[in-house]
């Protein structure tokens, strides 16, 4: 299965829904099969953004950050139950 940059999703988009281009000139032009347009078309109606890098960019920015915040509180965690068994100890 043939992979497509998000920068190509984009601009087919774009001269599919700004331009009027028809989906079969697209097809032909960029050599991508119209069913996969029309799955294109589907996320693009569900999601004005799902082929938007910079939105992409920040959600995964958003995800990692999330990761990092549950590693810190779990992290915290420990620092605590420890430090209650260590003054338990003295």
């Amino acid at each position: 299965m043939k992979e497509y940059t998000i920068e190509l999703k984009s601009e087919v988009l774009k001269q599919i829904k700004e331009n009027g281009v028809s989906r079969k000139e697209i097809s032909l032009k960029y050599e991508i099969p119209i069913k996969t347009l029309e799955k294109w078309i589907t996320q693009y109606n569900k999601d004005h953004n799902v082929f938007n890098k910079e939105t992409k960019s920040q959600e995964e920015e958003i995800k990692r950050l999330k990761r990092e915040l549950k590693r810190s509180q779990t992290d915290l965690e420990i620092l605590k139950k420890t430090l209650i068994l260590l003054s338990k100890a003295n």
